[in-house]
């Protein structure tokens, strides 16, 4: 009797550790006229932020009743500094997923410490269940990270950059418009507008399959300053892939003097400038799908720099560019170098340096 009374405290003592060491998240799930929302998966992942790449750590899942009632336990140790915190509530007919919650960035942990986490609603959206695959050009799997942007908010909501995929599932509320951009393994990027989800028919299935197929495609033309004036001491181009919503990361630039991946018979090209006329003869990848690329021409003349921004669409359809010109206007701030990577990495130095200044229109 004296061990089993034991025993009972000892479960009564672990049971009593559990609940104090845990953090209780709950709420309801409705739909967007607040009838509940029951059997609604909801999901809390735990985020790792101390790494290069935000990771999932775990994830805890639990269905919502009648009522829309949920609730979900969580390990105290695992909402530390570091950690942040999402949730996915997802309502499934069959295998489709049929209502979605509005995507949320992940809360770190200082915000949740704030957050009232017994009365967490959701209000559940029309759902589109979103398949996403890419291939070259014999039609082979390719494998690719992936973005995908919310267009009217201007940022990513779903990405994978470390870990390549050969297919992803995607689930998305229906009532926004997206940009999918997929980045291949030894392709130019491409990327897919997806717009007026809530007119396809339920359940909302769209399978995109991108087409990674590139070309060389050169470019011409000539750069001119304001007064007409031709003639340069420096020129030089650099490109930059223009991602969905008209964005661009400056560190990021494409790799320089890509003509050097167009090679036949008699050998390799190279991008070109003539300094003396003003004209240039360069090549970019052209795509089967769309892309974007925003070209950074800059010329120096004595001591003063001189730049302009274009952007261009290069696919294999429309061929080569020509008489794509530029009228620069001069540069103010401090002169700094741009290191680029050279296309083919094993030529001198495999960087190079273009120096610039700070644009002025």
């Amino acid at each position: 009797m004296k061990i089993l009374k034991i025993v009972v405290f000892a479960m009564f003592l672990l049971s009593f550790a559990l609940a104090v060491n845990a953090r209780t998240f709950s709420g309801y799930t409705y739909n967007i006229t607040e009838g509940a929302l029951n059997n609604t998966n909801v999901t809390i992942g735990i985020w790792n932020d101390e790494t290069a790449e935000p990771s999932l750590n775990t994830s805890f899942s639990n269905l919502s009743n009648a009522s829309g009632y949920w609730s979900l336990n969580v390990d105290d140790s695992l909402l530390i500094e570091g950690k942040s915190v999402k949730f996915i509530p997802r309502h499934y007919s069959g295998v489709y997923v049929d209502y979605i919650g509005g995507v949320l960035n992940p809360f770190p942990q200082d915000d949740i410490t704030m957050l009232n986490t017994s009365a967490i609603n959701f209000y559940l959206k029309e759902a589109a269940t979103i398949n996403i695959s890419a291939v070259n050009v014999s039609g082979g799997a390719v494998n690719f990270s992936y973005m995908v942007k919310d267009v009217k908010l201007g940022f990513p909501i779903e990405s994978e950059w470390i870990t390549p995929v050969y297919h992803k599932v995607i689930y998305l509320p229906a009532d926004r418009n997206y940009s999918i951009e997929i980045f291949p393994s030894q392709a130019m990027p491409v990327y897919y507008n997806l717009n007026n989800l809530s007119d396809y028919s339920t359940p909302k299935i769209v399978n995109i399959t991108f087409n990674t197929t590139t070309s060389p495609v050169r470019v011409t033309g000539r750069f001119n300053l304001s007064n007409g004036t031709g003639t340069f001491d420096e020129m030089n181009i650099i490109n930059y892939l223009l991602e969905p919503g008209d964005m661009v990361f400056a560190g990021e630039a494409m790799p320089y003097n890509i003509s050097a991946w167009d090679c036949g018979q008699t050998g390799c090209k190279n991008d070109l400038y003539n300094i003396t006329s003003g004209e240039y003869n360069i090549s970019l990848q052209g795509t089967a799908m769309s892309s974007k690329v925003l070209m950074f021409a800059i010329a120096k003349l004595g001591n003063t720099y001189y730049g302009a921004f274009r952007n261009i669409s290069p696919t294999i359809a429309g061929g080569d560019i020509n008489g794509f010109n530029f009228t620069l206007y001069k540069l103010l701030g401090t002169p700094t170098n741009i290191t680029l990577n050279k296309a083919v990495s094993t030529e001198a130095g495999g960087t190079i340096n273009v120096t610039a200044q700070a644009h002025a229109d």
